[in-house]
């Protein structure tokens, strides 16, 4: 009789054992089952009774893999943002050069023009097409800094070659207005750079100087070493900017009020910015004294 005793109450713990372990995995299909709407839905999975055991590391995992997807998904609605930007961009900044060229091809028609004329308008079609191939080039530049799309190694390089080939570069720009560019004498030193694009920095500050400087003046490049770092000083004879607009110079597409009727799209300082950023340098613009501005390149030491 004992033996029979003993058997059923063996038995009645197994039921209860089977009974718990069924409630148990149970429980653990609820919360899995619970994981994966959540996660289907995109809801915020926090579940703070959870133990650490597989519920809490499949609870981990869901979130991480949410956050992966959120991510992916931000950064591509970000790029579509940046190239919706550069379309519209592109397409207000091109509008004028492109209407001149329309304007000045149905004069062209006229057969009555002289060959004076002719060349007139075939010259400023011709000023209008660079400006809009620049302008598309700074644009395009511009947008694949800013998304990532363009990744360049920095290291240490001579200064001086990167500062010779800059003002090589817009020679022909000084020569036509009769401007001197007067590169001081300075001992080379090796400075963080990416030579291509630091000499893009140059060439958008010489432009800039070059173009609202007036005829017959020079413009001045010293190179000063710091503790850290090397600072390119840029001092030109121009029109000068307004205290108040000195920090607003670097913003993109920003123009002086004094030179609202030049030609410029506010692109190549900005630019100039951009790029220095990635190269851990900065530039800063100061009055000069009597008229003109300062423009200051710093760039870290190797």
């Amino acid at each position: 009789m004992e033996a029979v005793y003993i058997i059923i109450i063996a038995a009645a713990f197994a039921l209860i054992g089977a009974a718990a372990v069924k409630l148990y995995y149970d429980r653990k299909m609820e919360y899995i089952s619970r994981m994966l709407e959540d996660f289907v839905h995109g809801k915020l999975m926090e579940y703070p009774d959870l133990e650490e055991n597989l519920d809490s590391k499949i609870a981990c995992l869901l979130n991480r893999i949410r956050k992966e997807i959120f991510s992916t998904s931000y950064r591509a609605k970000e790029e579509n943002d940046q190239v919706k930007g550069l379309i519209s961009d592109i397409s207000h900044q091109l509008r004028t050069p492109l209407a001149n060229i329309r304007m000045y091809e149905e004069l062209l028609e006229d057969s009555d023009l002289s060959v004076k004329e002719r060349q007139h308008f075939l010259r400023n079609i011709r000023e209008e097409a660079v400006k809009s191939e620049w302008l598309l080039k700074n644009l395009v530049n511009v947008s694949r800094l800013e998304s990532g799309a363009i990744q360049f190694q920095v290291e240490p390089d001579y200064l001086a070659r990167t500062l010779s080939e800059a003002v090589q570069e817009v020679y022909h720009l000084a020569k036509q207005k009769e401007i001197a560019i007067v590169l001081e004498e300075f001992e080379d030193k090796k400075v963080l750079q990416n030579r291509r694009w630091t000499r893009e920095v140059f060439v958008n500050i010489l432009e800039n100087a070059l173009k609202y400087s007036p005829p017959h003046t020079q413009i001045q490049i010293s190179v000063k070493r710091q503790v850290s770092y090397v600072q390119i000083s840029f001092r030109d004879q121009g029109v000068g900017i307004p205290k108040e607009e000195q920090k607003r110079i670097f913003d993109r597409f920003y123009r002086c009020r004094n030179v609202k009727d030049e030609i410029g799209s506010g692109l190549g300082l900005y630019l100039a910015r951009v790029i220095l950023l990635k190269e851990s340098g900065s530039i800063m613009v100061e009055p000069a004294e009597g008229s003109g501005s300062i423009f200051k390149v710093f760039l870290k030491t190797s």
